[in-house]
């Protein structure tokens, strides 16, 4: 069995217990005397969850979910989730030396530009950053570069060009954090019957505290509408190496 595919075979609460293992090994522990920020933290991801069930995946206001918030802090579980099923996929990849090694990079981006994020997630990763892209193109196939530059990240890229034409957008970079978790999502699937990542599983890659959910919605609909103006209402998306668009069905 490859490590791909053991990762996947692994109990959930086995694969959760993998979470923390990277997270220590990326993270001191927290002093006892901040632990109510995490605490905080986790509360109103709870609370924005159960207040806004209709906008998440099913399950994500339940209490499993906040443990599963508290195991993995402060990296989202949703990123996790992405690297050890997505990226997992992908023989290159190894469990947890592959997981470290891009996480440790993605940390430094976000440390070196006072990201002002609450939580890691598929969405805070800057994918197109000198630190970040080469790790992802060592599991990809090269002309994802171009796809990165050109339709997920970076200040050449659609998404960017869209936040720009839109204060409300540019405001939280929203559709270059869509971009970016859809490519998280689904880039390594590419290869693969694709089902794509529907707009409940963007919003979880990307909603944090005190940010609407419709602020996505409407920067995912711009993109949809720059990449196929002539498409219906799309329910999956993801990006497509052989056609270099943004896909959807």
């Amino acid at each position: 069995m490859s490590s791909a595919q053991s990762i996947r075979a692994l109990p959930r609460s086995c694969r959760e217990e993998s979470y923390e293992i990277v997270r220590r090994r990326l993270f001191k522990d927290i002093p006892g005397d901040k632990f109510h920020h995490r605490d905080n933290t986790l509360k109103q991801f709870a609370k924005m969850y159960r207040e806004n069930a209709n906008d998440f995946p099913q399950g994500c206001a339940d209490e499993d979910y906040r443990r599963k918030l508290e195991k993995a802090y402060p990296i989202h579980p949703e990123l996790f989730d992405q690297l050890y099923t997505s990226w997992g996929s992908l023989e290159k990849f190894q469990r947890t030396r592959g997981v470290l090694r891009l996480m440790a990079q993605a940390i430094h981006e976000l440390w070196m530009s006072g990201d002002p994020s609450v939580m890691i997630m598929p969405g805070s990763v800057a994918v197109s950053s000198p630190r970040v892209e080469p790790e992802l193109l060592h599991y990809l196939d090269v002309s994802w570069q171009a796809i990165i530059a050109g339709d997920v990240d970076g200040t050449t890229s659609t998404p960017y060009k869209v936040d720009q034409s839109a204060p409300n957008l540019n405001r939280y970079s929203a559709t270059r954090r869509v971009a970016r978790t859809i490519f998280m999502g689904t880039a390594p699937t590419a290869q693969q019957q694709n089902t794509g990542l529907d707009d409940k599983q963007i919003n979880l890659g990307v909603v944090q505290p005190g940010e609407r959910p419709a602020i996505f919605g409407d920067a995912l609909r711009r993109l949809t509408n720059q990449a196929c103006p002539t498409s219906a209402p799309m329910r999956q998306n993801w990006f497509n190496r052989e056609e270099r668009i943004f896909g959807s069905s």
